[in-house]
């Protein structure tokens, strides 16, 4: 079930009636119609549930004396699968007691029999006129499992005090969670403050938090109360949690374990009663392991772990989000909401939406205002959508001279690494056999063996690298003299005489320019016998 808000203020108003008295339901009904107001009904509270989960309505009027379920319990039900949806009772037996009993479970209000129908009437417009834009904001959607699994958890934990913590990718909707939660819970009607701890400065937060006396820093020019002195009664929302530093962690400690807390500057302990719930986007237990988190903070605040899946696990929600998003923007800026085309939704829905909800809104945002047609099709979807989102990053795989996908740089830079080893081997072993003094003798049949694999590797190697790189390849050797020697070691050779020659003699600069040290450079002097020269 979503809920209607002011979205739709321009639609009839649509009532639920739960009455078991056919007589009463009936005059209600045409009381409310006259109206203008839309209404359906249920003889049970039972049928009530049934049809919650197929209609969006406004608002709930329930008898509480019925037969098997009650009215009663009908509220409980409604606040923990529906919070956001006003529920009005009315009994025949009426009751002080019962009837602040009926507004701290949750209900808008308590109507005794008998009652004048215009009273109904108005009470009625009252409460779906200003509670719709109350709830209009943050009202979460629920379409697919993933995301009624999420929020039946909230839902039950919201009625008790334990601290929570939320995890999940950015922009995956947590502090809309959070918020649920707070307006679920008994706490509903007090402060709810979200603070999200990588924004403020390390050395303001405490400050922000518990609040600080006059001239306790720089600054401080008079004292101010803190979140946690502000919502006392209250939820406090503590976003990015793991950001949080070491030393107010310790603080925050104090607060869950007995609700005292300090001002910065003060020596005066208070108290305080809130409920906290935090959230985070990376793993706290890798930062508990690296220090870098209070290990008995971690285990005070997971009292009840919840994790909310990212969008491209909840495909379902994804056009009725858009929907909202589109109803939204089109509201706040006077203009008509585009729509999705079926073939749109289903392209929607293949994306996987890296910045998940907030980059659904921002996308939503983008089509409304570049889009003169308000009807959006798959082929304007496809235009806005980010290609090759699926490859990774080619600095985080691991270079492959087979794989065609890595750019040229990448595979040069293989090869002449691969290169460079061959050459210090081959090194190594031409100076094994000049100090043995013995000489290898290689028969023709070996060495038109050996020959013939070089060739077959050098094809292979080659013939598999994109063609920019076979074309420079084939170009580099037709160009090769055949009497043109091409030892290495007679190259390095004439490159270090033309760097002393350049430099005159001047082996520090000789060796800057070579690219090497200024000692491998004498070593190299010595080894090839230039000192003379």
């Amino acid at each position: 079930m979503t809920f209607i808000s002011n979205q739709t203020q321009n639609a009839a108003l649509k009532v639920l009636i739960v009455e078991d008295d056919k007589s009463l339901q009936t005059a209600i009904r045409e009381s409310l119609e006259l109206e203008r107001v839309d209404v359906i009904c249920a003889n049970s509270a039972e049928e009530a549930l049934i049809q919650l989960k197929s209609e969006s309505v406004h608002m709930v009027i329930s008898d509480i004396n019925m037969p098997n379920m009650s009215g009663e319990e009908l509220l409980v039900q409604i606040r923990q699968e529906y919070p956001y949806l006003p529920v009005m009772l009315m009994t025949a037996y009426s009751s002080v007691d019962r009837a602040v009993k009926a507004i701290q479970r949750g209900a808008v209000d308590y109507l005794a029999k008998p009652f004048s129908l215009s009273q109904l009437t108005a009470k009625v417009k009252q409460y779906t006129q200003t509670l719709a834009e109350d709830y209009q904001a943050d009202q979460p959607v629920m379409v697919s499992n993933e995301s009624k699994a999420v929020f039946a958890m909230a839902a039950k934990v919201a009625q008790s005090n334990a601290n929570v913590l939320i995890s999940g990718e950015s922009g995956t909707g947590k502090e809309v969670l959070a918020r649920y939660i707070h307006d679920s819970s008994p706490r509903h009607s007090r402060n709810f403050v979200a603070i999200n701890c990588a924004a403020i400065p390390e050395n303001m937060l405490e400050a922000i938090l518990f609040g600080h006396e006059k001239g306790s820093f720089t600054g401080a020019n008079e004292s101010r109360k803190g979140y946690f002195e502000v919502t006392d009664g209250g939820t406090i929302f503590l976003d990015e949690i793991g950001e949080m530093p070491l030393s107010t962690q310790s603080r925050l400690l104090r607060i869950l374990e007995n609700g005292e807390f300090i001002k910065v500057g003060s020596s005066k302990v208070q108290k305080t009663n809130v409920r906290i719930i935090a959230a985070t986007n990376v793993k706290l237990k890798e930062a508990v392991d690296k220090r870098k988190f209070r290990e008995d903070l971690y285990y005070r605040l997971n009292t009840v772990p919840i994790i909310v899946p990212p969008l491209r696990d909840r495909g379902e929600d994804i056009s009725l989000l858009f929907r909202k998003f589109a109803s939204d923007f089109s509201d706040k800026n006077k203009i008509d909401p585009i729509r999705l085309t079926d073939n749109a939704k289903i392209e929607l829905s293949k994306y996987r939406f890296p910045g998940n909800i907030r980059e659904l809104k921002n996308l939503t945002e983008q089509i409304s205002v570049l889009e003169i047609d308000r009807t959006i099709t798959s082929k304007i979807i496809k235009k806005y959508l980010p290609s090759n989102t699926n490859l990774p990053a080619i600095s985080k795989i691991p270079i492959d001279e087979t794989n065609e996908k890595y750019n040229e740089r990448d595979i040069l830079y293989k090869i002449l690494f691969d290169l460079k080893n061959d050459v210090t081997e081959m090194k190594k072993v031409i100076d094994s056999i000049l100090n043995d003094g013995s000489k290898k003798v290689v028969d023709s049949e070996n060495k038109r063996l050996l020959k013939n694999n070089d060739d077959e590797i050098n094809k292979i190697i080659i013939e598999n690298q994109p063609s920019t790189i076979k074309e420079k390849f084939h170009e580099a050797t037709e160009v090769v003299n055949e009497n043109e020697s091409l030892s290495i070691e007679s190259k390095e050779k004439e490159l270090i005489i033309k760097a002393l020659y350049k430099n005159k003699n001047k082996r520090k600069y000789a060796a800057k320019d070579l690219g090497i040290s200024e000692r491998t450079l004498y070593r190299k002097i010595k080894y090839y016998n230039l000192e003379k020269n």
